[in-house]
Parts: structure tokens; C-alpha cells; sequence
């Protein structure tokens, strides 16, 4: 089910100034129109006609009232004149909100998270005097957070096109965009509860591809691409003892010692300085970062990232 998008109004919050203004506007052209029919004695389909008139005037007043409103829309409820609409293909609905200026402060619509075929109420919203909280609300629970930068985003995803089950993405970004700043919470919403499903921080980017969630680290000279699966209880697992791919080709500043076997002490091979070689792939193995280089006649080896980097000169980027 596709999400609906309501507004920025809560579900309280039904009889806005705007909507009364429109119910007043109403009343006084079925007023003047009455006073019509008695003079002139028209017939009850011109009436008709004329009801459909007002009915479709405010419809037309309320919609501009939405089309002006600062949050996105869904795929299929797309106005043409909403600003910044975003939307990949493998995300339902995105919408932004700006600690400042204060007037946006929160975002109401409804669509199906758990899968049961119901649409859930969503309430996001910015709060606290410094505007520094936001609240993430679904039907009757909630999650609250503290916000150390200037914009947030909330996405509504599905990480597992295979289940019925709609994710929720939180990015926090940072306000100087700087790298590895970036903090993104994914929500689930099941069994009438919020909880966690994963926390990244000092990230650049999320993508979703298929089945799995790539978070993406600005590594300086590549970008790290780690992989995350749902297990069974809805929970995303880092994909452990990975290669990732790198794919670079880097000159040499200093001569680079390669080791034939990671837990070996002593190289097989100097690599001289000014020689290209070709790095391969990165992992991660009892916390310390290994890389795998290709070099003369396409001969592979490792090597520790810390000495990569001072070898290619890449210490200072």
C-alpha cells in the first residue's frame, strides 16, 4: 500500500483557520445562490451543478494548501508543484525537515509498516527550545532522539521486497557537510512497538540495493561499501570477514612491503617507489584494516592500510 501523505497538520488538528475560512466561503455562496433560485426560479439541476461548483472550489483551496505545505509526497500522489520531490525507486515516501526556520515543525501521514494491511498514523516531528529533539510517533508509541545538526531526513523504505514489512530511515546530516559526519537510525514498527534495527555513525550515504543495505564511508582515496542483511528477527547483521571491493590504481611514494599472509611478520616482497599498483580489496580482521594489492607480474599480497597510506603518500588527503 502506498503511503498516503495527509500533512503537516496532527489528527487532532482537523478544523484548521484555512478549512473553516473555506466552510464559511461555502456557506455564502449556497446563501447567495438560495436568494438566486427564489428570483429567478431555476431548476434543481442548475442547483446541482452550482453545489458541485463550490464543492470543487474549496477541494481546489485546500489542495493549494498542501501544495504549499514544506514536506515531499509519494510516488503515485505526486503534486507537480511540490519543491525538491526525491524519490528512488526503492523508497515510498521522503520527507525533510529543517531545525530552522521554526515553522516546520512536523510532518503527519499515514501508510502500512507492520504488514497487516491497516494504515499506521506517523507523526514526525521537531521539538524542545532549542529545537534540538525530534519524535518519531506511530498509532501510540514513540522514539525520541537528540539532533546535532541542522537538517533530518526520513525516508520510508523496504529493505526486503519479500515481506509485507515497511522500514523507517532517519538520516541526520551534518550542517558543514563534512565527511564522515552523517548519522542514519533505521525504525521498524512491530507488534505495536518502535524499536532499533541498526545505528551507523561518521557514514556519508545509505544505498538499498535488493535484498541488503549498503553503508557507505568516505575512505578518502574510495568509498567503503559495507553490507547489511535482515535476520530473522528483523534486525540488520553486518556482513562479517568480507573483501570489499576497492578497484584503484595508486602510485608509490615509498617502497611498500608485501606480506604473502596476513599474520606474517616478514614481507616477501618490496614494491620499489615510483611503481603502480593495484589495490584490490579491503577487510577488516580482528579490528586491525587490510588491503589486497596486485603487483609485479600480478602478483598478490597484503598490507596494512596504515602503511598503504604513507607508501602512496595518502595519509594527508
Amino acid at each position: 500500500m502506498p503511503a498516503s501523505l495527509v500533512g503537516l497538520a496532527s489528527p487532532n488538528e482537523t478544523w484548521t483557520p484555512r478549512r473553516i475560512s473555506i466552510l464559511l466561503v461555502g456557506i455564502g455562496y449556497l446563501k447567495c445562490y438560495h436568494i438566486y433560485m427564489i428570483t429567478f426560479k431555476v431548476t434543481n439541476t442548475v442547483a446541482t451543478l452550482f453545489l458541485l461548483f463550490v464543492l470543487l472550489s474549496g477541494s481546489t483551496l485546500e489542495a493549494q494548501f498542501y501544495k504549499n505545505s514544506p514536506f515531499y509526497g509519494t510516488k503515485k500522489n505526486v503534486s507537480k508543484n511540490m519543491i525538491n520531490i526525491k524519490i528512488p525507486q526503492d523508497i515510498e515516501l521522503e520527507a525533510s525537515l529543517n531545525r530552522f526556520p521554526s515553522k516546520q515543525n512536523y510532518i503527519f501521514f499515514r501508510t502500512d509498516l507492520d504488514g497487516n494491511g491497516k494504515p499506521d498514523v506517523i507523526d514526525f516531528r521537531i521539538f524542545g527550545k532549542d529545537r534540538e529533539l525530534f519524535e518519531l510517533r506511530v498509532n501510540n508509541t514513540s522514539l525520541k532522539k537528540f539532533i546535532d545538526a541542522n537538517d533530518i531526513t526520513l525516508r520510508i523504505i523496504d529493505l526486503n521486497p519479500q515481506d509485507k514489512i515497511k522500514e523507517i530511515m532517519i538520516q541526520i546530516n551534518s550542517p558543514l557537510d563534512q565527511r564522515n559526519s552523517h548519522k542514519f537510525y533505521f525504525i521498524k514498527y512491530l507488534n505495536h512497538k518502535l524499536s532499533y534495527i541498526g545505528l551507523y555513525r561518521k557514514c556519508d550515504g545509505a544505498n538499498f540495493t535488493g535484498n541488503h543495505l549498503q553503508i557507505l564511508t568516505d575512505m578518502k582515496w574510495w568509498v567503503k561499501k559495507e553490507r547489511y542483511f535482515l535476520n530473522q528477527s528483523h534486525i540488520l547483521n553486518k556482513v562479517k570477514d568480507e573483501f570489499l571491493n576497492v578497484d584503484v590504481t595508486l602510485r608509490l611514494v615509498k617502497q611498500l612491503p608485501i606480506l604473502k599472509k596476513r599474520k606474517m611478520n616478514v614481507p616477501i616482497y618490496y614494491v620499489p617507489a615510483g611503481n603502480k599498483i593495484s589495490v584490490l580489496f579491503y577487510t577488516i580482521v580482528d579490528k586491525k584494516e587490510w588491503y589486497v594489492i596486485q603487483y609485479h607480474n600480478d602478483m598478490l599480497g597484503f598490507t596494512t592500510a596504515q602503511i598503504l597510506e604513507e607508501c602512496a603518500g595518502l595519509e594527508n588527503l
